[in-house]
């Protein structure tokens, strides 16, 4: 009984100190202060898609055309490896963050 109570306790407790953490996975919440740099903070830019026939990009998962909306932003142009966005009417260009990756 004092083994059940206690791994109840423990299983409890533990629930309640990760529902305090923050995840480092996600993006930083956009926060609407009326500048550029704060509201196209924690935007990733995972693809673009450029041809003939369509352009698209990727912004934190959301496949996007140009003149759509994403969190109060205008995506104005999309080229390759970087989209123009629309932010409080001020332009700002979004990179793909290239990474590095070694092998052992």
């Amino acid at each position: 009984m004092k083994r059940a109570s206690l791994l109840a306790l423990l299983w409890f407790s533990v629930g309640a100190t990760a529902a305090g953490l923050n995840d480092p996975t996600l993006p930083t919440p956009i926060l609407s202060s009326g500048s550029a740099s704060v509201a196209t903070s924690g935007l990733i830019l995972n693809a673009t898609y450029v041809s003939d026939q369509q352009r698209y990009a990727i912004i934190n998962g959301v496949r996007l055309k140009e003149g759509q909306s994403y969190r109060n932003l205008v995506l104005k142009n999309i080229r390759h490896n970087r989209v123009t966005l629309i932010a409080y009417g001020k332009l700002f260009d979004l990179k793909i963050n290239k990474t590095i990756v070694k092998s052992p």
